[in-house]
C-alpha cells in the first residue's frame, strides 16, 4: 500500500498525496476531454460555457490541495502526523463518487437528448450540493491538525 497503516491510522501526508494524485489525474483527463470537445466544436459556439462549468467543478478542490501543500512546505514536519483511516476512506470515496458524477454528466449528453451545454447547465442543480459536501470533507481532511 502507498501509505503506512498503524492501529487504524495512516500517515497524513501520504494520504493527502494519494488524494491529490486521484484529483489531478482525473481532472487532467477531464481537461483533455474538454480540449478535444473545444477543437471538435462539440460545444458549438459556447465553449466558454463548457470551460466555465469545468473550472467551477474542479478548481476549488485543486486549489485547496495546492494551498495545503504550499502551507505544509513552510511548516516544520511533525514527528507523528496521522489521520484516522476512516476519514481518509471517506474523503477518497466521496472524491471518486464526485469525479465519476462529473464524467457521467458529460457522457450522458447523447442519451439525455440535450446539447452538452444544456446538460452541463442542468447539472449545476445537483453538482453544487455534491461539491459542497466534497469541499467540506476534503477541507476537514486537509486542514485538520492531529
Amino acid at each position: 500500500m502507498p501509505y503506512k497503516e498503524n492501529n487504524g491510522t495512516i500517515d497524513k501526508v501520504a494520504a493527502q498525496k494519494k488524494l491529490a494524485v486521484l484529483w489531478f489525474i482525473l481532472s487532467g483527463v477531464l481537461i483533455l476531454l474538454f480540449i478535444v470537445f473545444t477543437i471538435t466544436r462539440r460545444f458549438d459556439d459556447k465553449a466558454s460555457k463548457g470551460w466555465e462549468w469545468l473550472s467551477q467543478n474542479i478548481l476549488p478542490i485543486l486549489t485547496l490541495m495546492v494551498a495545503t501543500f504550499s502551507a505544509n512546505v513552510r511548516e516544520p514536519a511533525a514527528k507523528s502526523n496521522t489521520v484516522d483511516r476512516f476519514h481518509f476512506n471517506l474523503a477518497y470515496g466521496i472524491s471518486i463518487f464526485y469525479l465519476m458524477i462529473l464524467f457521467l454528466t458529460i457522457f450522458s449528453a447523447p442519451v439525455a437528448h440535450l446539447s452538452i451545454i444544456d446538460l452541463l447547465e442542468q447539472s449545476k442543480l445537483y453538482l453544487v450540493i455534491l461539491q459542497s459536501i466534497v469541499s467540506f470533507v476534503l477541507g476537514l481532511f486537509f486542514f485538520t491538525r492531529t
